[in-house]
């Protein structure tokens, strides 16, 4: 990793926390606890005692992250590659990105991967110039509008 730090010559780089956080309180703590044990008690009664198992897992899973606050790190555009923390995405892994920006709302980077199985990942931009990078980045890569999933849309909803 060493070498790749050397290597780089940045366009751009900031401190920002790793992903937006909503701050949860007590209540949301119970609905999820309450929601995990009506679908474990819907289990049990369908004697899927292995679902009532991944329901509860589930649930520590969801409470846990929940009440984990972001880190603040460092990202960067550079020459070779994005940089977010210790990751490095060199641009030959990426197939596109997209500025997903509606301040205050939303203000990130969102990059896609080129292999298939590989998904997207979010960058928060936080007070880096969105146009700048943009400007950088179309040279590179494809600039491609990235559609929210499902699981984005109730991930956002769950207050995550």
């Amino acid at each position: 990793m060493k070498e790749i730090k050397e290597n780089i010559n940045f366009l751009t780089e900031w401190i920002e926390f790793e992903h937006g956080h909503h701050p949860k309180n007590n209540e949301w703590f119970w609905y999820v606890a309450s929601g995990a044990l009506i679908i474990v008690i819907l289990a049990i009664f369908l004697s899927n005692f292995l679902f009532a198992v991944l329901a509860i897992i589930a649930a520590l899973v969801i409470i846990l992250t929940g009440a984990r606050k972001p880190r603040k790190i460092k990202f960067s555009v550079g020459t070779k590659g994005i940089k977010a923390g210790e990751k490095f995405y060199p641009y030959k892994e990426l197939g596109s990105f997209w500025i997903h920006y509606d301040p205050p709302l939303k203000k990130e980077l969102i990059i896609k991967f080129s292999k298939k199985l590989s998904q997207h990942a979010k960058i928060p931009l936080g007070n880096a110039d969105p146009g700048r990078i943009r400007n950088f980045l179309i040279k590179i890569l494809k600039e491609e509008e990235h559609e929210e999933s499902l699981t984005e849309k109730l991930a956002e909803l769950l207050g995550f």
